[in-house]
């Protein structure tokens, strides 16, 4: 325990954050032995805007990584490590959780590198319904602007609102589709981009979902 408190205890605090910037550490639960073989670096799963990633955090230099796929807004939720690799469980409001294997490639570098593969397992399948209904639906993360922006505002309170749209991928003549918005109670949590059961029963219903959250 002493030694996972110098980890937070170094790690900055980040006030506010640049896009694509390591935005602080919001971890909700570590696993009962989150270390690599090294001793030294520590894997867990952290809020990064609307999505979940996990991350790697050095004990020594308090650098912190993102190992999970930076190009996808998926959310990836750690399960355990096997190793110096990892298990996880990707997903999105529109494609059913998927588990995944992380390869740590080369950890001789500085910036470690890691490879992740799908990993087949029938727990996670879902019918050919499901996956028709969901075939046709897309998401996106919006940023939002603050309007009336004032020298009064600090940094952080002028960082643009985030949203999670669901809509449907084809387009029609018919105008809109109706529109259900989305809101968590209370500043301190987030709804993030992982698969839900009720958000994809709606959608799949022909709504559209904004889910707003807070900065």
């Amino acid at each position: 325990m002493t030694k996972l408190f110098s980890v937070f205890l170094k790690i900055p605090v980040v006030m506010s954050t640049a896009d694509g910037q390591f935005p602080g550490l919001y971890c909700l639960s570590l696993l009962s032995n989150p270390w690599l073989s090294d001793g030294r670096t520590l894997i867990l799963s952290s809020i990064w805007g609307s999505s979940q990633v996990i991350l790697s955090a050095n004990i020594l230099t308090a650098e912190v990584s993102r190992i999970s796929p930076s190009g996808s807004d998926f959310s990836w939720n750690l399960l355990t490590l096997d190793g110096d690799n990892v298990i996880a469980v990707s997903s999105s409001p529109v494609d059913v959780p998927q588990i995944n294997y992380g390869l740590l490639i080369d950890k001789t570098s500085k910036h470690a590198t890691w490879s992740w593969l799908n990993v087949s397992s029938p727990i996670f399948k879902c019918s050919e319904k499901v996956k028709s209904l969901l075939a046709n639906r897309q998401f996106d993360v919006i940023k939002i602007p603050v309007k009336d922006l004032s020298d009064s505002l600090t940094e952080g309170a002028k960082t643009p609102f985030e949203a999670i749209f669901v809509s449907s991928n084809t387009k029609t003549n018919d105008g809109c589709d109706p529109l259900i918005v989305v809101l968590h109670g209370g500043p301190h949590s987030v709804s993030a981009t992982s698969y839900s059961k009720s958000l994809a029963f709606l959608s799949s219903l022909g709504y559209s979902l904004l889910i707003v959250n807070y900065r």
